[in-house]
């Protein structure tokens, strides 16, 4: 998978309509209003160092005018907790944020309808469809906030830190998982699913043997620590994450 195919699925569907109501402060000016963009990964994963920073990089051009700029935070240093990021932001301690969606089960009721394996194998074709629920009504919970983009990531397979030669070979063994999709999935072959663990903690999961694989798309195991922790590879697409700006 490379970065210019996660950077095309995300893209699809990166339609910012952050209008700003403030009119623009003039020359005087001395310091733009500051907009936080929190993102609790570090800024080498493939869709923050490719898409992320030349998306933030443009909008910051047209920006400048209205007097604001956004401000890249990844890394956590507004919160390391994936699942916390959604209220960060209602709580102010962010502007703008970045989140799988598996971290709010239960938000997004009509979300789990494009978890569904084999829906298809482009992500951009459900990135488009993602964002066609959310403009014609269909995607409940979203009230409260305003998202700029929504997008699939590329589909996840098993990493996993031991040997596999058969199906077998996962019946009871821990597999970290992002949403309720994958826990049926990984259920489904006999393997233990397990949930709360973010993105950014699963390579020290796995090497503290908490758990024995993870379900992942190939994009993120490099800078997340899961390629040097993880052994085995099941090239089968097995799912797919949603992500919300």
């Amino acid at each position: 998978m490379t970065a210019h195919m996660v950077a095309l699925g995300f893209r699809a569907c990166l339609v910012c309509w952050f209008l700003l109501a403030s009119p623009a402060r003039g020359a005087q000016a001395q310091e733009p209003h500051l907009l936080r963009l929190g993102i609790f990964v570090p800024d080498r994963v493939v869709h923050v160092r490719d898409v992320v920073k030349p998306w933030v990089a443009r909008v910051n051009e047209r920006l400048a005018e209205y007097g604001y700029e956004i401000k890249l935070m990844a890394g956590g240093s507004l919160g390391r907790d994936g699942e916390m990021q959604l209220r960060l932001l209602t709580a102010g301690v962010s502007d703008i944020t970045w989140f799988p969606t598996g971290y709010v089960a239960g938000r997004l009721p009509a979300v789990p309808l494009l978890e569904i394996p084999y829906l298809s194998d482009d992500p951009e074709d459900l990135t488009q469809a993602f964002w066609r629920l959310y403009t014609r009504g269909l995607l409940d919970g979203l009230s409260d906030v305003h998202p700029l983009a929504l997008s699939v990531s590329p589909a996840n397979f098993l990493h996993l830190a031991f040997d596999l030669d058969t199906l077998d070979g996962l019946s009871n063994r821990k597999i970290r998982v992002a949403n309720a999709a994958q826990a049926r999935i990984v259920g489904a072959v006999g393997g233990t699913a397990v949930g709360g663990i973010t993105a950014t903690q699963v390579a020290e999961s796995l090497s503290r043997n908490m758990i024995d694989g993870t379900l992942f798309s190939w994009h993120g195991t490099r800078a997340t620590g899961i390629e040097r922790t993880t052994r085995t590879h099941v090239r089968q697409p097995l799912a797919f994450s949603l992500r919300l700006w």
